[in-house]
């Protein structure tokens, strides 16, 4: 592989290093293309009962509704996440 420098505004890096930090997501990538809607959906849902809590620590974050369609798609998730690399106990 040749050498080559690629220059973004004032950063200098190897391109050989690009490609060594991009190279896992472009795994990830590999694995959300075939990722079902619904595992994606919990992912937001999640995200966004996580800022309700940052923004009121009080409140309720997820509707009844929410957590039933979690718990409908929660082995998916896990499954996703595991994928990429993150372990959940």
């Amino acid at each position: 592989m040749s050498v080559f420098t690629v220059i973004v505004g004032k950063v200098e890096a190897a391109a050989s290093d690009v490609l060594h930090f991009l190279a896992p997501v472009g795994k990830v990538i590999e694995k959300v293309e075939g990722l079902a809607p619904s595992v994606i959906a919990a992912l937001a849902t999640i995200a966004g009962g996580i800022e309700k809590i940052f923004q009121d620590a009080t409140t309720q974050p997820f509707s009844a509704q929410e957590i039933a369609d979690l718990k409908a798609v929660w082995s998916d998730v896990i499954a996703f996440l595991q994928a990429i690399g993150i372990k959940v106990s």
